[in-house]
């Protein structure tokens, strides 16, 4: 994850595992859910849990890799009609 912001000098809190459970995860939830996503802090959080997904709905920005995803498949069908 920290490759993704170079050449950049990372200076942050990097975690190998960031869970549901974590304390911080309260926190970031909290400030979502307040802000509804705009103005959020500055950051980088990388999972695997999709509940990440559901819990953090007005995340401003989102990277998935591997998984084409619900648009990508409504775009290809709409261009075959």
């Amino acid at each position: 994850i920290a490759s993704l912001i170079a050449p950049l000098i990372y200076s942050g809190d990097y975690r190998p595992y960031f869970t549901i459970y974590d304390p911080d995860f309260a926190e970031i939830c909290k400030t979502h859910n307040e802000l509804r996503g705009q103005y959020m802090p500055s950051t980088v959080l990388g999972v695997t849990n999709p509940y990440f997904l559901k819990a953090l709905e007005y995340w401003p920005n989102v990277i998935s890799v591997g998984h084409m995803g619900y648009n990508s498949n409504k775009c290809d069908k709409e261009s075959n009609e």
